[in-house]
């Protein structure tokens, strides 16, 4: 097969067919940012967890693109055209078409050999429009840093926020769903897309399940050459941990491992958007880096799959955390004489946040007052009850700062 007859398979709209894009696709919050770049001669570079909805993403761009650009989109999961340079796939569609200065969209871009040298050959020689994507958490980090510096804008792609599915619903069970109903589901299964549009819960677990098994299996075990059965034991721990400080050395107790081996395991998970860290909220960076970091993952689904018994105030503060992530927030806690869950930061906004399921405790306003004194900012207790007053409060802020962008 010629190049060009492989590259028409991913690119329908050459001869007039509609893209990939799946009937129910919920728009991104990020979507309009990343089409305002379409003219930028830099690297767009779209990161975040499988399953997130990047290349979903990628073909909605695509599809708003072509109606006044010329767009080629190249996915580097195929095997065929993985045995080609990008300037050689690049090459076969300048030739076809006779268009010289398309939007290129390249997805799972790591998975090119040496790609950080081929982005910025083209870049720099033939100064193209480039949207890529990627699973890993380093991609502009590193030897890609030095060699792309200056030339890449990196977004950040995660599930699904609430905000996002209620605003972009469309399937008829969700479509007259409430805020609350909304909320009931991501604690229960989390928000990655093809779930979120799943009705059947059989088959909700079930895809939670195949996720969960490629994260372990390709995204950390064959990275990091580890056996499958010790990346899923430490998955499950880490899991146990969630809420939680949590640390590599108790980490390594915990399993009987090297320190070594453990913290290989780790940043495999962390380079694969598994799970977010947030570390102690204090001005001292040296006392920052010393002391143990809480730990969340990337979807509540996955507390869900492997622990269905969780406490639910550790579910809820899981998902205030991903919701605080996907709206800008940088994520810390606190702990003097008594811990205050979340310390969120947004520019100069600091918030401090206790999450319980009901009633708070005489220990926990005590840990959010310690907060609210250590950050001088006004905190808030999120139940279970005002979660929902929560959601708007962070997602009111949010309007208001990109009308004040605008």
């Amino acid at each position: 097969m010629e190049v060009i007859e492989r590259l028409k398979l991913w690119n329908p709209w050459w001869e007039g067919q509609k893209g990939l894009i799946p009937p129910n696709y919920i728009r991104r919050s990020i979507e309009e940012t990343l089409l305002n770049f379409a003219d930028d001669k830099l690297i767009k570079m779209i990161v975040g967890p499988r399953r997130a909805g990047k290349t979903t993403l990628i073909y909605s761009l695509a599809a708003q693109l072509t109606k006044k650009k010329g767009v080629l989109y190249i996915n580097l999961e195929d095997i065929y055209l993985r045995e080609h340079s990008l300037e050689e796939l690049i090459a076969a569609y300048i030739r076809w078409s006779k268009d010289d200065d398309p939007v290129i969209f390249i997805d799972e871009v790591q998975k090119a050999e040496k790609w950080e040298s081929q982005l910025r050959v083209l870049l720099d020689r033939e100064g193209f429009s480039i949207y890529a994507s990627g699973s890993t958490a380093h991609l502009l980090k590193g030897k890609a840093g030095s060699l792309l510096g200056g030339r890449a804008v990196e977004f950040q792609l995660y599930p699904l926020s609430i905000r996002e599915v209620m605003e972009g619903a469309k399937t008829p069970f969700r479509a007259k769903q409430k805020l609350e109903g909304f909320i009931d589901d991501a604690l229960e299964f989390g928000l990655f897309p093809a779930i979120v549009e799943e009705k059947d819960k059989e088959k909700k677990f079930s895809l939670l399940s195949s996720y969960v098994d490629t994260v372990v299996s390709r995204d950390v075990s064959n990275e990091i050459n580890e056996s499958y059965a010790m990346v899923m034991e430490t998955f499950r721990y880490l899991i146990d941990t969630v809420g939680n400080p949590a640390s590599v050395n108790a980490m390594r107790k915990a399993l009987n491992i090297s320190f070594e081996r453990a913290e290989k395991i780790y940043n495999g998970f962390l380079n694969a958007y598994t799970f977010i860290e947030a570390p102690f909220f204090t001005h001292s960076i040296k006392v920052r880096r010393h002391i143990a970091r809480k730990l969340y993952p990337i979807d509540v689904g996955y507390i869900t799959l492997i622990r269905p018994n969780r406490d639910r105030g550790k579910r809820l503060e899981a998902l205030a955390a991903t919701e605080l992530l996907k709206a800008g927030y940088e994520l810390n806690y606190y702990r003097g004489k008594r811990e205050c869950d979340i310390v969120a930061i947004k520019g100069e906004k600091i918030l401090p946040l206790q999450i319980t399921w009901e009633e708070a405790s005489p220990r926990e306003r005590e840990g959010l007052e310690e907060a609210e004194r250590e950050t001088k900012a006004e905190g808030m207790l999120v139940t279970r009850e005002n979660f929902a007053e929560f959601l708007k409060a962070i997602w009111q802020a949010s309007k208001k700062e990109k009308q004040a962008f605008k």
